[in-house]
């Protein structure tokens, strides 16, 4: 395993794109779900 010196901007950095990554997927989840109903309610 390779050893890097993680400074502290180069953490923080990390957590926003993990932030970013986890609030981007809550977005496509729910219009994923709410596509699926649409196309439900269009397909009757």
């Amino acid at each position: 395993m390779i050893r890097a010196p993680i400074h502290g901007q180069t953490f923080e950095i990390l957590l926003v794109y993990l932030q970013l990554f986890v609030v981007a997927r809550q977005i496509y989840s729910k219009y994923a779900s709410l596509m699926s109903v649409v196309i439900i309610e269009y397909s009757h």
